[in-house]
Order: C-alpha cells, then structure tokens, then sequence
C-alpha cells in the first residue's frame, strides 16, 4: 500500500512540475503550455470569424469540433490541476489546500470557462453571451506565458509609483473639468451643459484622442484647452517611465537569478 501511495506522489509531484513551473524548452511542460495556448488562439479566432455572415455556416462543424476538444481539455486541465495542487506550500494541506485552491483567481477563472463551455455546448440559445464569457479563457495566458506573468509582477511591484501618478492624473483631471465647466457655461449651455460633460471633454483632451464634439470657444477656455492637452501627454509620462523602469529592473533581476543557476565553468544548468 505504501508503494502505491509513493508511486501516487511521484505521479502528482510530476504532474505539478509540467503545470505549476516554467518548463525547460522543448520540454513535456513547454510542449503542453505550447499546446494549450494554441487552444485559446484558435477559440479566440474562431469567436471573432464567428461573428462574420457566411463563416459561420461553412464552418459550423470545424467550430463544434473546437469546441468540444476544448472543452475536454480543459476539463482534464482542471482536475488534474486540482489533483496536485497539494504539491505546492501554500496548499499543502490536502483538504484545506484543494478549498483555497478551488477559490484562488486562477481556479475561478477555469471554472467560468468550463461553465461557459458546457453552457454553449448544451445550450446552445445563450450562444451570445457564452462567447463572452469564454474570452475569460484567454486569461489563461497569465499561466502559460512567461511574459504575461512578467507584467504582473512588475505592476505588483511598482503598485505604490503606479497609484501616485494616476492620482495625479486624476486630480488634473477633475480640476480642469471643474474650471472648464466654468468658463465654458453661459457661451455654451448646451455642449458643457454639465461638470460631466466638461469631464467627457477634459478626458478626450487628456489622453490626446481629440473627437472634435465638444470644443471650448471661449478666450480662457482655449487657453485652459491647451495647457490640458500640453499637460495630458506629460502626465502620461508618468507612468510610462515607472514601467519602463519596472521592466528594467525585473528582467535585470532575472538575468541575474539564471546566472546563479549555472555552473560558472562550462555555463549549463547546475541540477544538471
């Protein structure tokens, strides 16, 4: 009985390392993330043709085909995950472990995936909202992608800088709505009728889109008008360079921790 229950780790342990580690290329794990992400893109474009006159017609049967692959693999993609999740520190209490697995984001999004699948495969009358709610698959790139987590973390880290400068960003953007309101009102009641119609401009104009609907006429107004589109490229700057920075930093550190990695004589992996 105990070597059935070691050979059952050994398997679990296996299956942890092909889905919860970044994968050596060319590797089982790199194969099945390859595999996977192909899913997705091929859902992610078949839901855009879908929407085409005609596409879906001639290839309703390659779509339903898709459909049900994905849907079986991501099944067995979740319960196995769900299986050796144990394997990992935080959830290594084979009860409580699998119950804060079952609500970590990353389960609840498959779970929303699987459920939208499922619907669109045996329900077929809810066709348009199913479609929207198996884009939540193309989340599933945050896992896969070595490069999507790479953006998380570097949010995750520069979290404080990030909010600093939106705030900024917020307060010129509420104080110029206010003012424009002002100076805008009695020459046209009917464009800047409200502060949130100045705030609609004052957004436009920040962020350099420029509709053209809403244009203040007063002396003042222009003159505020420009300073908000000279300081809407400036303040988005701000963020710009505390990413740019973050990127830096992360793929600098990253570098560094593969260094460590290798044997510093021949250059390959030191478990190797």
């Amino acid at each position: 009985m105990s070597n059935f229950q070691d050979r059952i780790k050994i398997c679990r342990q296996n299956a942890f390392k092909i889905f919860e580690h970044n994968p050596k290329k060319f590797s089982i794990g790199w194969f099945y993330g390859f595999f996977i992400i192909t899913i997705i893109l091929l859902n992610t474009v078949s839901i855009i043709f879908w929407t085409v006159d005609g596409v879906k017609e001639l290839y309703f049967r390659w779509y339903v085909f898709l459909w049900y692959i994905t849907a079986f693999t991501f099944t067995v993609d979740y319960l196995l995950r769900f299986w050796c999740c144990i394997e990992k520190e935080k959830y290594s209490h084979p009860i409580i472990g699998r119950i804060k697995h079952f609500f970590s984001i990353y389960s609840i999004i498959d779970l929303l995936v699987l459920f939208s699948l499922s619907l669109e495969i045996f329900q077929g009358k809810y066709s348009s909202l199913i479609k929207l709610l198996v884009l939540f698959m193309f989340f599933k790139f945050f896992r896969f992608s070595v490069g999507f987590r790479g953006i998380i973390s570097v949010i995750r880290n520069k979290t404080r800088e990030l909010l600093i400068s939106f705030t900024f960003i917020i307060f010129l953007f509420v104080i110029f709505s206010i003012l424009m309101y002002y100076l805008e009102y009695k020459a046209q009641p009917q464009v800047f009728a409200d502060i949130p119609h100045a705030m609609w401009w004052c957004i436009i104009t920040l962020t350099s889109v420029g509709y053209g609907d809403i244009v203040p006429v007063t002396t003042w107004g222009k003159i505020i008008g420009g300073l908000v589109a000279v300081l809407g490229v400036l303040s988005f700057v701000l963020p710009t360079g505390i990413l740019a920075s973050g990127f830096t930093q992360y793929f600098t550190a990253k570098e560094i921790s593969e260094q460590k990695k290798n044997c510093k004589n021949c250059g390959h992996p030191i478990d190797e």
